[in-house]
């Protein structure tokens, strides 16, 4: 599969290979290509995967092939993450301080409030449960919202956790717009 040739491509590389490429682009036109990507993923798992851009032509600079990758961790967390029929929401919110802000969220079992301080550490899995009580037993190794974290901040940025059990998850995800 495509996405596990990513993340093992990104697990190989150090701070120093994070940004390989380096233009200009539209944030809608990344949002847009995640989105496109993942659809037929989050269809097969019943899943809505919806795309709301609050504000148009903003730009960001860096590498538009890791910065997808970046949001296609998060989108593929929050795939697994969210029962059947629920709801996937990528979108761009009004800028903060001189940031677009980009928001994946999902109506999902959610995060622990202990556990949240870790979710970023490598290989930390968690220990999910359903409405129900249920251990939740996804596939993956850990390395997803690490590896994000990774991109997000060597392209200048930051990336916050805000989660619920039971409620879900938003990730949010702040990156400098570049100079017009």
């Amino acid at each position: 599969r495509a996405w596990a040739k990513r993340m093992h491509d990104l697990t190989a590389s150090d701070d120093q290979n994070v940004l390989r490429e380096d233009s200009t682009f539209a944030v809608e036109s990344l949002v847009w290509a995640v989105a496109n990507e993942w659809r037929r993923i989050a269809e097969h798992h019943h899943i809505e995967l919806q795309v709301d851009i609050k504000v148009r032509g903003l730009s960001i600079h860096g590498d538009a092939k890791r910065l997808s990758w970046a949001l296609g961790a998060l989108v593929d967390n929050a795939i697994k993450y969210t029962p059947v029929g629920g709801l996937l929401m990528i979108q761009v919110r009004p800028p903060e301080d001189g940031n677009v802000v980009i928001r994946v969220r999902d109506n999902g079992v959610g995060i622990k409030r202990e556990e949240l301080p870790q979710v970023f550490g490598r290989f930390f899995r968690g220990t999910p449960e359903t409405a129900d009580g249920r251990p939740l037993r996804v596939p993956g190794m850990g390395q997803g919202l690490t590896l994000a974290k990774q991109i997000v901040e060597a392209h200048g940025g930051e990336i916050v956790v805000k989660s619920r059990p039971g409620s879900g998850t938003a990730v949010y995800v702040h990156l400098p717009i570049a100079e017009a």
